[in-house]
């Protein structure tokens, strides 16, 4: 990533500082800001745009998937649930899918864990989208009213939801950036042990 570019997320999203010699920030009077500081204030700001969403119920839908099997809001209870929006045309919602491939991967094995990937293309463009790109998780076109009132008035694609095993919404994060898997390594991953941690915790021994 070139220097100009953390210049001017620096200046224009984060807040003013001055930039001093050898790559290092300052906010004043004493901060000093490595490059991987920032990154992590750039993703808790991702996180932040959420605040409203922590808490609530994951909103109602009954879909098919694109291999026709039938889904809705019932399937999430129970489960640990990790939700992409996006859309072929969405440049920065490409960036989500080799990450989230690998996070499937990497849990496709535990039953308490699932990952879903909601888009307004049509079923064919997605069916395409599945093959092209090689996903592994559940892939689910559904209206574009659908698709926004599930993500939410307010935020943009990419949009990543994890949903709890109450169907509750735990996390919210705005895309990814260049430089993904700092948001799958430092935020994604962590909250999905968690909860994974609390399901096992919460579900009862066989007799």
């Amino acid at each position: 990533m070139n220097e100009n570019y953390w210049n001017f997320i620096c200046i224009i999203i984060i807040r003013p500082i001055f930039i001093l010699p050898g790559g290092r920030f300052v906010n004043p009077p004493d901060a000093l800001l490595t490059k991987k500081q920032i990154k992590q204030k750039l993703l808790a700001a991702r996180i932040g745009n959420f605040d409203n969403d922590i808490g609530r119920d994951f909103g109602e839908f009954s879909a098919l998937d694109i291999k026709g099997q039938k889904i809705s809001k019932n399937d999430l209870v129970g489960k640990v649930t990790f939700v992409h929006f996006w859309f072929d045309a969405c440049s920065p919602c490409h960036l989500v899918l080799e990450p989230l491939n690998a996070l499937y991967a990497k849990y496709k094995a535990d039953a308490n864990f699932q990952v879903l990937s909601f888009t307004f293309d049509s079923n064919d463009t997605l069916k395409k989208n599945v093959t092209k790109y090689g996903l592994l998780y559940r892939a689910i076109s559904v209206s574009n009213k659908l698709c926004h009132d599930l993500m939410g008035e307010y935020h943009g694609f990419s949009c990543i939801f994890i949903v709890d095993q109450k169907a509750k919404i735990v996390l919210g994060h705005s895309g990814i950036g260049s430089n993904g898997t700092n948001a799958f390594t430092d935020i994604f991953i962590p909250k999905i042990e968690s909860l994974l941690t609390t399901v096992l915790t919460n579900t009862p021994e066989s007799p």
